[in-house]
């Protein structure tokens, strides 16, 4: 059942798209390029800290069986129940915890690393930056020094999802708006139970597109998905798939259409709606190489 009629017969109320007014930020002029840096600023810049100012490495206790990520407010991640691949993995943003594991982009993890599952606690320092690439760069230096990790990143030929122009009918888009993706609500309709899930993408290139893929739709996105559409520009678009389980034939790159309730897949979707197809195929890609890690971290 969609979110908005669950509301309507459940609570009796009603979730519309509306036009209000509201106080909005209008840019009236802003140069494509900033003026240049005042001379010998990065020696006077404080150094940016690499590491946290506290961290905790334990095994996940039995009665922890959801693995988790969260960031904190005051630059504190909380890594509850994943492997040391899993830690390995997100570190270095290789896959969406809810996506399929895609391996291909991890190479030379022992099989320990697969097996134990640690929960991780640590605190950013107060005067750094806390935001998740940089947490996510403190993580690689605690598994370094924690765990003895060493890496080295080597070009192979993976397979990937490719996404490629068919017949692409594409809205230019607006400048005027912000550049970004969005789930918006799915109107209430015959087909509704099926069309679940719906985002509202503004100002957006299809480079910035393909890295949305796989958080947004991991269930199909099983591979390293890649650009290869040749499209330039940005461009406004509102796409709706369904999710695996409520259509029959879910292949990461099928297109047709199956289910007589309206379901539709995300590869049907794009097809339909943009002119776009995802294609199963081999790329070179930078696949992070495993040199040495050991199968228990230091004391804490």
């Amino acid at each position: 059942m969609p979110l908005a009629d669950a509301i309507d017969k459940q609570l009796g109320l009603n979730l519309a798209l509306r036009d209000v007014p509201e106080p909005v930020l209008i840019v009236d002029h802003a140069d494509q390029i900033p003026t240049p840096n005042a001379p010998a600023v990065a020696q006077k810049l404080p150094p940016v800290p690499l590491a946290f100012e506290a961290a905790t490495i334990k095994p996940t206790p039995p009665e922890v069986t959801q693995r988790n990520v969260r960031f904190e407010p005051g630059g504190r991640i909380d890594v509850q129940d994943l492997t040391l691949k899993s830690l390995i993995k997100y570190a270095w943003a290789l896959d969406d915890l809810d996506a399929i594991d895609n391996d291909e982009l991890l190479s030379g993890a022992p099989k320990f690393s697969e097996s134990v599952r640690y929960n991780v606690v640590a605190r950013a320092p107060a005067t750094g930056p806390a935001d998740s690439d940089s947490l996510r760069l403190m993580l690689r230096a605690l598994l370094a020094d924690r765990l003895g990790l060493v890496t080295h990143l080597e070009p192979r030929t993976i397979t990937v999802m490719a996404l490629v122009a068919a017949k692409p009918h594409l809205q230019r888009a607006d400048p005027r708006y912000r550049s970004g993706c969005r789930n918006i609500p799915v109107p209430p309709s015959a087909k509704a139970l099926a069309a679940v899930f719906s985002i509202r993408c503004r100002n957006i290139t299809m480079a910035q597109f393909v890295r949305k893929l796989q958080p947004l739709a991991g269930q199909y996105v099983t591979h390293a998905p890649i650009d290869a559409t040749g499209l330039t520009g940005a461009f406004d678009f509102t796409p709706n798939w369904s999710t695996p389980h409520l259509v029959e034939n879910t292949t990461s790159t099928n297109t047709t259409p199956t289910d007589p309730n309206g379901g539709i897949s995300l590869p049907e979707a794009l097809e339909k709606q943009l002119g776009l197809k995802l294609k199963t195929t081999k790329h070179v890609m930078p696949v992070t190489v495993i040199d040495h890690l050991s199968p228990t971290p230091t004391a804490n």
